[in-house]
């Protein structure tokens, strides 16, 4: 039986640090259902409302990687209410592994914009357009 989540009450970045490092610590069950709970708090509140701390907590978070499979599957596909942007992949992560995301998260699509999704996946020619543009997009300078 797993740990119950306690309500965290994180004050600075020191502490917050402490915390996910905590969590990634293989088989600390209570630091990643405290952390992924304080996390899942944040995501459900508008940015406006956030602290400073669940701001960065959103941020920084990301599930450790000693977390199995069957556990992720239960904290998101299984629950269509999970808030979006948890765990979002990185530019050098693989076409193939943005459209598992993507499927995944379907509600993420539309903030993407130029992904194609269909009845059969996500188009990966769509996926590796939005790679290549991001990976060459100049950050802070709009397009005119």
């Amino acid at each position: 039986m797993m740990p119950q989540a306690s309500t965290l009450n994180i004050r600075t970045k020191g502490e917050l640090n402490q915390y996910i490092a905590m969590a990634h610590i293989t088989g600390s069950w209570a630091a990643y259902i405290n952390m992924h709970a304080y996390v899942q708090e944040a995501h459900l509140l508008a940015k406006e409302a956030q602290s400073p701390m669940q701001n960065a907590a959103v941020v920084k978070w990301k599930t450790p990687n000693w977390v199995p499979a069957e556990v992720r599957l239960l904290t998101k596909q299984s629950d269509p209410n999970t808030p979006v942007g948890i765990n979002t992949p990185q530019t050098t992560y693989q076409p193939e592994g943005w459209a598992r995301w993507l499927w995944r998260y379907p509600r993420e699509v539309a903030m993407h914009p130029g992904i194609l999704r269909a009845w059969y996946g996500i188009n990966l020619s769509s996926i590796r357009g939005l790679l290549l543009v991001t990976a060459r997009a100049l950050c802070g300078v709009m397009a005119h």
